[in-house]
């Protein structure tokens, strides 16, 4: 009554696991989102916005604490004591982030202009201005 395991080996592309968890249907969901991101992802258009974003990022993050710092160290004690030195202070905070919303918009109406999407680099820019507008709230 008891039968040999060895008789009655399983199907080799079957398991429990893939009858719990559905691979197939994984695998071709993944494989339908590869397709639609080398269509829609890998094109120029796309490109050219990434190396825009990351040629305003870069500079942003390499010379804005220098900014802040010759702002502090240059320009604030020549100013005089009062609303001109609060001033300079407040733009050495706020230097940085609106060069970066400059070049991004700047970069925008380029693309804008010559016809290209810029899609992306406006949504950049706005995500850096709301995060501008929240860093100021608090």
């Amino acid at each position: 009554m008891l039968q040999d395991p060895a008789e009655t080996p399983p199907p080799a592309d079957s398991s429990a696991l893939d009858e719990l968890l559905g691979t197939e249907e994984l695998r071709e969901s993944g494989s339908r989102f590869i397709d639609w991101a080398q269509t829609h992802l890998l094109t120029i258009n796309v490109g050219v916005q990434a190396i825009i974003l990351v040629a305003a990022l870069v500079p942003a993050a390499l010379f804005g604490p220098q900014l802040k710092r010759l702002i502090t160290t240059q320009i604030a004690p020549r100013a005089p004591y009062g609303v001109l030195r609060r001033a300079a202070h407040a733009f050495a905070h706020v230097a940085t982030p609106i060069a970066l919303l400059v070049i991004l918009q700047a970069a925008a109406i380029t693309l804008v202009s010559m016809g290209r999407p810029a899609a992306i680099v406006s949504a950049g820019n706005a995500m850096k201005l709301a995060a501008s507008s929240r860093a100021i709230q608090k």
